[in-house]
């Protein structure tokens, strides 16, 4: 069944590719991670490709194998609960997480923590008890990380930056009206590409309609202050990452069907990659490795995820 599936999925994507793209290749399957029933979600790799970072066990922590599942631990301590977002550092040496650290005289909240690889330490990197905070992406020199964070108060996200040296964290954006979130850096430091709900759309599935906010990926100019729509698809598009310093790749669509896109900032236009058909298949995540697109795909929406596949994609 798993070979099917996996059959199937090389089929969809060959065909949706750009003709730039190179050959798709199967990078690991889930089902044969059952090494790894651990595996709860969130999997980063790291810089150089050789290790995946991710979610894991049943407390929701933080483990780190390489990268075809081999060698795994648990990298923190049971200290740190209901583990979100890993995310490598670009020199590969630390990861930066949310977790949720249970204390008896305040409400469950998320904090980000920065775990260095090669000492195992673990330092606290937010401290704000009225928020909670969600990982985003390193500046390219790693000194710096963009983020998330949802108040108290509030229904929606803004995006911050810390400075990893003094801890000082400064708000990036501050609107009541729209949400904003998965901030993403570009490798030459000069834009943060984001998800923000600046729009909404009316929605419509068997028969119902209604308004909601309609989800699109977002380039904010760190120079001039202004900021980019680049898609302007139905639906939730969202996860963008970095290819190069004037190309993204990102997910869109919604629950019936997830494709990967990219979309270059030179001209704007959007590219599909892959091509899941309503209620056939999925793929989402796009991470770009050393050299290689990387997605998680799944045959058939509602089910856990099959397989992950990459392939390198040369653009010109």
């Amino acid at each position: 069944m798993v070979t099917k599936c996996v059959l199937f999925m090389l089929a969809l994507l060959s065909l949706a590719m750009p003709v730039s793209a190179q050959p798709v290749r199967e990078v690991f399957n889930y089902p044969a991670l059952e090494l790894n029933a651990n595996i709860v979600g969130s999997a980063e790799w790291s810089p150089d490709g050789s290790q995946l970072t991710y979610v894991c066990g049943t407390n929701e922590t933080l483990c780190i194998s390489d990268s075809d599942g081999s060698n795994e631990y648990q990298a923190i301590p049971d200290t740190y609960q209901n583990v979100i977002y890993p995310i490598w550092s670009p020199d590969g040496t630390r990861i930066m997480f949310a977790a949720g650290v249970a204390r008896a005289e305040v409400p469950f909240r998320t904090d980000l923590y920065e775990l260095n690889v090669v000492s195992t330490e673990v330092r606290r990197i937010t401290r704000e008890l009225e928020s909670n905070d969600y990982s985003g992406s390193y500046s390219p020199d790693g000194s710096m990380y963009v983020f998330s964070r949802q108040l108290e108060d509030q229904a929606l996200n803004d995006l911050y930056i810390v400075n990893l040296e003094t801890l000082e964290v400064s708000q990036m954006t501050a609107t009541d009206w729209a949400d904003e979130q998965d901030p993403a850096w570009s490798p030459d430091g000069k834009n943060i590409a984001m998800s923000a709900s600046y729009d909404t759309a009316e929605f419509c599935r068997d028969g119902e309609c209604r308004e909601l906010r309609q989800y699109d990926i977002y380039v904010w100019d760190l120079d001039s202050s202004a900021v980019h729509r680049m898609t302007t698809h139905a639906e939730w598009q969202g996860n963008a990452r970095w290819i190069d310093a004037n190309t993204l790749v990102y997910e869109g669509g919604g629950m019936r069907a997830q494709n990967v896109y990219w979309v270059s900032l030179v001209d704007w236009v959007n590219t599909p990659i892959t091509n899941c058909k309503p209620n056939e298949c999925g793929v989402i995540n796009p991470r770009w490795v050393s050299g290689s697109l990387i997605v998680q795909s799944f045959g058939g929406i509602g089910q856990d995820a099959a397989f992950i596949q990459g392939w390198q994609i040369t653009l010109s």
